[in-house]
């Protein structure tokens, strides 16, 4: 028998709070694009289960769903932007032609 010395296995806490983060992000993504912080936080943590070698499905599937959550994000935040610009020029277009002159 050799003396070897073990390394006690890193728990799965990292990778399963980076799969929890990543589902939030999906879930979080189309309300204002609040759903970019959980898929940051979620490709954070994948780095840091990557470091310890902790990386198994959880933080596989955390790395992918933030990764999604993040484009949704970004995208729904980016549509909201066009909508508000879009509703606000109709909503000068019907003030100006109630009270029958320009505002500008």
């Amino acid at each position: 028998m050799e003396n070897q010395i073990q390394k006690p296995r890193a728990s799965k806490g990292l990778s399963i709070a980076c799969m929890s983060c990543g589902i939030a992000s999906l879930i979080l993504c189309w309300y204002w694009g609040c759903g970019l912080i959980p898929a940051i936080i979620a490709l954070i943590l994948h780095g840091s289960a990557t470091k310890d070698r902790e990386e198994n499905q959880f933080s596989k599937t955390g790395k992918i769903t933030g990764i999604i959550g993040l484009i949704l994000s970004i995208l729904s935040f980016i549509i909201w932007v066009v909508v508000m610009i879009i509703l606000g020029g109709a909503i000068y277009e019907l003030i100006q032609r109630a009270s029958g002159f320009m505002l500008f």
